[in-house]
């Protein structure tokens, strides 16, 4: 884990500069500044419906959904979010011994991250001094906040969206980023032209550009705005993966120790600092892991 981001907040404060329209920000690696990226056609997501807070499964599922189709909808984009059915006991978290599961589950009993964040989400993305491989995600798990917050799916100004919420960190899973800087990562992040993206601080003076996008930082109670895409939101996406290059692959991530000339030993993640995992012979890689929080 590289950091802790907040990205859907009760209250938004933004800042006087805006990138132009046209303007999306991808996820980078923390060594070379490369875009992060799935290497295959699909993502498979494992859902948990347990600790949700009172929410029925079937309501659960129909957000957890509908969150993924409106990136798989994207006709540019060949990229599918696959939402597989729920499964019991899930946990966050990753092993380069193991086939990689990508999940999202609920955490209704201890929140040990910063608790105006909503959900979170953590990615595992190889670093390389190889081109061809720095920056491939191999997990992304989405945890949502469910000591701190209550979330519905048919509406109340007191409660937070779960498919707006979902929608957005599936944003992160796919590897794009927040659209202005909250003060959380240094050096500030950049958009798709080189310019460094707008302080999130205070709130006046940003376009709907960057305020109406599924990937803007901040969100409040009753807000459903996130549940489609803006245009920024789905350039991003097309720029990641455009139709033209698909692979027609659609399989899930192998393990990462049973990749030819790989060695792996894991250290423990500590919170707000980067984790890494060696990955020796051939090239010496590393693993990485990065975190998007909402704040909502």
């Amino acid at each position: 884990m590289s950091r802790i981001l907040g990205a859907l907040t009760l209250l938004s404060l933004l800042t006087l500069l805006a990138p132009p329209a046209g303007a999306y920000v991808r996820t980078r690696t923390v060594d070379n500044g490369n875009p992060i990226y799935w290497n295959g056609g699909c993502v498979f997501m494992v859902p948990s419906t347990e600790r949700a807070g009172g929410l029925a499964p079937f309501e659960i599922m129909g957000a957890f959904r509908a969150a993924a189709s409106a990136w798989n909808e994207v006709s540019c984009s060949y990229i599918q979010l696959v939402v597989e059915d729920p499964q019991p006991g899930l946990e966050a978290g990753f092993s380069t011994g193991s086939t990689p599961e990508n999940v999202i589950v609920f955490q209704d009993e201890i929140w040990p991250y910063d608790s105006s964040a909503a959900a979170l989400t953590t990615i595992t993305y190889l670093a390389s001094n190889l081109p061809s491989s720095d920056g491939e995600i191999v997990d992304a798990d989405i945890e949502v906040n469910a000591v701190d917050f209550r979330f519905t799916t048919t509406g109340g100004a007191d409660r937070h969206d779960l498919q707006n919420v979902i929608t957005h960190e599936l944003g992160h899973v796919l590897g794009l980023d927040h659209t202005c800087d909250d003060g959380m990562i240094s050096p500030t992040p950049v958009d798709n032209t080189g310019a460094t993206i707008p302080s999130c601080f205070p709130p006046v003076s940003l376009p709907p550009e960057i305020t109406e996008a599924t990937m803007y930082n901040f969100a409040y109670p009753g807000e459903v705005s996130k549940r489609s895409l803006e245009p920024d939101d789905r350039a991003g996406l097309c720029a990641a993966y455009p139709i033209a290059e698909d692979p027609n692959v659609c399989e899930p991530v192998p393990p990462v120790a049973s990749r030819p000339s790989c060695g792996c030993a894991a250290r423990a993640a500590t919170p707000g600092a980067a984790l890494p995992l060696l990955l020796t012979l051939a090239a010496l890689l590393l693993l990485w892991r990065r975190r998007h929080g909402t704040s909502l």
